[in-house]
C-alpha cells in the first residue's frame, strides 16, 4: 500500500482524492473475493470428492444393470402367472361339471349316460363345428365319461 501512496503523492492535487477513493473501493472488493488459500482449499475438496464420484458412477451402472435384470424377471413372472391363471381358470371351469350329473339327477330327475353329450355352448377358442347352434360362432360340447 505504501508504493501506491508514494505514486499518488507524485500526482497533481486534484487527482489524489478521487484516486484514493477508487483505490479504497478496489481494496474492499478485493477483500471480498476468493483468496488463494480459499481456492487451494476448494481444490483439495474437489480432489477428495473425485473418487467418490467415480464410485457413485460405477454404483449407478450396477444399479441400472440390476433394474434391467429385474425388469426381465418381472416380465417372465408375469408370463408364468398368466399361464398359471389360465390353468387354474380352466380347472375351475371344468370342476363344476363333475358335480353336474348328480345335481341334474337330484334337482331335475335327469340321468346322464356316461359318454353322452349333455351340453353345448358357444366358446370363443374352440374350433367351429355347428353354425346352427352358435350362429357361426365357436362352441364347446361337454361330455361325461
Amino acid at each position: 500500500m505504501l508504493k501506491y501512496l508514494e505514486a499518488i503523492n507524485e500526482l497533481p492535487e486534484e487527482f489524489k482524492a478521487p484516486l484514493i477513493k477508487v483505490l479504497e473501493l478496489f481494496r474492499e472488493e478485493v477483500a471480498e473475493t476468493v483468496k488463494r488459500s480459499d481456492f487451494e482449499e476448494l481444490k483439495a475438496v474437489v480432489a477428495r470428492l473425485a473418487p467418490s464420484q467415480e464410485e457413485l458412477a460405477e454404483a449407478q451402472k450396477r444399479t441400472e444393470k440390476e433394474v434391467e435384470s429385474l425388469s426381465r424377471a418381472l416380465k417372465e413372472t408375469r408370463r408364468e402367472v398368466g399361464g398359471l391363471s389360465n390353468t387354474i381358470g380352466y380347472a375351475l371351469e371344468n370342476e363344476p361339471f363333475k358335480a353336474l350329473p348328480a345335481l341334474l339327477k337330484d334337482e331335475f330327475g335327469i340321468e346322464v349316460e356316461r359318454g353322452r353329450q349333455i351340453l353345448s355352448f358357444c366358446y370363443p377358442h374352440d374350433q367351429a363345428r355347428d353354425s346352427r347352434l352358435c350362429q357361426g360362432k365357436r362352441y364347446k360340447s361337454i361330455f361325461f365319461l
